[in-house]
């Protein structure tokens, strides 16, 4: 192929197909030569991988081991301190059965006194009078009485007065 000489399409075409043809050649030589390589290999890739898998087997031995060192207590042993630490043990039933007789009791004492009081009519409270002027009712009624003892007679109230309203409609007197 040369830059001066146009080239028909045709031919274009078919030099991509060859370019295209030996390209897939190539590769399967290479893979080919690949595999033969490989099988001839196989034993000193299994030795290699199985040195591998040694190693990291003794890498992960060592770190459980460290990590069960810096811990230092087995589970049940973690039990055993939170329990005593909680006072969580588990010899407490006599405790328990002691607890248990004497909300017993109460519930007892408790059911006596509501039969007691559902036998008593309830008493009814007189209703409380208002109170002016924020003062309890006992010291109002306590005034009233001192004032009824230094009083020497009821006096008649005056008449009420008009209001200004009023005055104002009602008719003037003259003088």
């Amino acid at each position: 192929m040369s830059d001066d000489n146009p080239e028909k399409p045709s031919d274009i075409a078919r030099n991509i197909w060859l370019a295209g043809l030996g390209a897939y050649g190539k590769a399967i030589r290479d893979a080919q030569g690949k595999l033969e390589e490989a099988a001839r290999e196989p034993p000193r890739l299994f030795r290699e991988l199985v040195e591998k898998g040694i190693r990291l087997e003794d890498e992960v031995r060592d770190s459980l081991s460290s990590i069960r060192k810096t811990s230092g207590l087995s589970v049940e042993e973690r039990i055993g301190r939170v329990r005593e630490t909680f006072n969580l043990s588990l010899g407490r039933s006599d405790e328990l059965d002691a607890l248990s007789a004497r909300l017993d009791a109460l519930e007892e004492k408790l059911d006596s006194l509501l039969a007691a009081s559902a036998k008593k009519p309830a008493r009814k409270t007189p209703a409380r009078k208002k109170t002016t002027a924020g003062k309890p009712a006992t010291a109002r009624k306590k005034a009233a009485a001192g004032a009824q003892k230094n009083a020497p007679a009821k006096r008649k109230k005056a008449p009420a007065r008009k209001t200004t309203a009023a005055r104002k409609s009602a008719p003037r007197k003259k003088r």
